[in-house]
């Protein structure tokens, strides 16, 4: 999905979509972040329930 929207942004396309994908962008990367916290938990064992 962000390969996807980064050629996206790389396009000729409407001011209103270019926000809408740096959104989507930056909203991409903050669960990335979450998810490679997690898993950094999860495989060191702690296993809890967030």
């Amino acid at each position: 999905m962000l390969g996807l929207i980064l050629w996206l942004l790389t396009q000729d396309i409407a001011d209103g979509f270019r926000t809408y994908l740096l959104i989507l962008l930056a909203v991409d990367v903050f669960s990335l972040i979450f998810d490679v916290i997690d898993t950094r938990k999860w495989l060191s064992g702690d296993r809890k329930i967030a």
